[in-house]
Parts: structure tokens; sequence; C-alpha cells
């Protein structure tokens, strides 16, 4: 699951991933060559909410 609430700016919680880290984790994710299913939850920062998800696709699509 892709738990967007782990976000530094997310309102719910106290996490410190920022928007730059999510690419990343897609990244490590993607370079695993595994099927792979990627299921929203989570997620309250509604300004970066789309930020944060196309980092991680554009990560784990290799872009």
């Amino acid at each position: 699951a892709l738990g967007l609430d782990t976000f530094a700016g997310d309102p719910t919680t106290h996490f410190a991933i920022e928007t730059g880290d999510f690419l990343k984790m897609g990244e490590r994710i993607g370079s695993l060559s595994a099927p792979t299913l990627v299921v929203l939850e989570g997620g309250y920062s509604v300004e970066h909410i789309g930020e944060n998800t196309v980092n991680f696709l554009a990560g784990l699509a290799g872009s």
C-alpha cells in the first residue's frame, strides 16, 4: 500500500518523508523487476497528494 500519510506535511501523522523520497522509493521498488500492485491509502495533505503520487509512480516506472 502506498501510504501517503507518511509525508512530512501530512496533518494526521508525524513522519518526515519528503516529496522527493517518494520518487526514490518508487525507483527502489521498480528496480526489483517484480510484479507489483500499488494500492493508495492514506494521505491527507491535499495540496501535495498528487505530486507525491506522481513521483512514486514515475520512480516505479523508471522515469
